[in-house]
């Protein structure tokens, strides 16, 4: 980014020292953080997005630099087709009335940004409902100004305000097309089961009801209330030796899809779905609870519809009826077949899935 604001500079100043500066300050950076410092503090010893997203390009800072020299245009083509670049750009700029491709100098400190979204493996940052692309925003907000500036010039047919205005509307409608809430006619992707979520007041009498210092393992899209201890895993990892075990049965999202057939070897749950915020299949995670619920070894700490907490040497005498019928209730509507349910209890006592030790 510094690299381009130092281009843009030069471009629109003509004065080359302060442009180089920039450039050689950006060029620095990004080389002491990629090469030395992520290295360093990387338990791997090295940037770990180069093992993952970016590993087709090569296994390095250098071979990835090497090739995209080297091999430009391969990398365009799976990049714009394979990669399905073409629509993220085209959607971009749609958002701006394409104002953004008049000015096209301002555009040079997001390249940065739009590359690395472009060359990941990975789909997600090319999707507008990630963050990903936040930080393109500013820059195609700047250049459409300029865009709709230089065009009232070259036409007098439309106005500035004219124009100017027509780029707003566009943002506006795409901005609530795309929006990820239940309104009538929004694409609504993360398809939450509430319109608003308050804070849940019971957050805080869980952290106090299980105290600072114990171990927890906890569901996986409400780890995050409680992780200001010594010791937390996602569950079911660890279950078994935690003290305790944080549950919400409930799901976040109306959408209790899980991948179809034909492409679950290449990705192991939908973004988005029941399964993706649970980071484990529903039908495992049913069965996973009751396990829990048959086994001594943890008892009913608190039951809150819908939080379930267990910890070790609880008792929770009374509740096992009041459980079983929720858990029932969530097979029915998250669409859970008895008898995989039935296969992934039988898997579970007899240690044939371990997924409830996984570290």
């Amino acid at each position: 980014m510094a690299v381009g604001f130092g281009i843009l500079w030069y471009i629109r100043n003509k004065s080359w020292k302060p442009a180089l500066g920039l450039m050689l300050i950006g060029i620095m950076h990004s080389f002491i953080v990629l090469s030395i410092i992520m290295p360093a503090l990387s338990p791997t010893g090295e940037h770990p997005m180069l093992a993952g997203r970016y590993s087709w390009l090569g296994h390095s800072m250098g071979e990835i630099i090497g090739r995209l020299f080297t091999d430009p245009f391969s990398i365009i083509k799976v990049v714009m087709i394979d990669f399905k670049g073409i629509a993220y750009i085209v959607l971009l700029f749609a958002f701006f009335c394409g104002f953004p491709l008049l000015a096209p100098e301002f555009l040079l400190p997001g390249l940065a940004d739009l590359a690395a979204n472009m060359l990941s493996a990975v789909s997600m940052p090319r999707l507008i409902i990630a963050y990903h692309s936040v930080t393109l925003i500013p820059l195609l907000a700047t250049a459409a100004i300029y865009g709709v500036k230089r065009l009232s010039l070259w036409q007098s047919r439309y106005t500035l305000t004219q124009l100017a205005g027509l780029a707003v509307i566009l943002s506006f409608v795409g901005g609530y097309v795309f929006a990820p809430l239940p309104l009538p006619g929004a694409r609504n992707f993360w398809a939450p089961a509430h319109f608003l979520s308050l804070p849940d007041p019971r957050v805080q009498m869980i952290r106090s009801l299980v105290g600072e210092n114990a171990s927890v393992s906890a569901q996986a899209n409400v780890g995050s209330h409680f992780s200001q201890r010594h010791e937390i895993y996602r569950y079911p990892n660890m279950v078994g030796q935690v003290d305790a075990i944080i549950l919400r049965l409930e799901s976040p999202t109306t959408n209790i899809n899980n991948l179809p057939d034909q492409i679950k070897n290449n990705r192991k749950y939908l973004i988005g779905s029941l399964d993706s915020h649970l980071q484990m299949d529903r039908t495992e995670y049913i069965a996973s609870i009751k396990s829990l619920l048959s086994d001594n070894k943890y008892g009913v700490l608190l039951w809150d519809d819908p939080w379930l907490v267990l910890a070790q040497g609880a008792s929770g005498h009374g509740l096992e009826q009041k459980l079983e019928q929720k858990l029932n209730r969530l097979q029915k509507e998250w669409k859970i077949d008895s008898k995989a349910l039935v296969d992934a209890e039988n898997a579970v006592l007899g240690q044939k899935m371990p997924f409830l030790n996984v570290r």
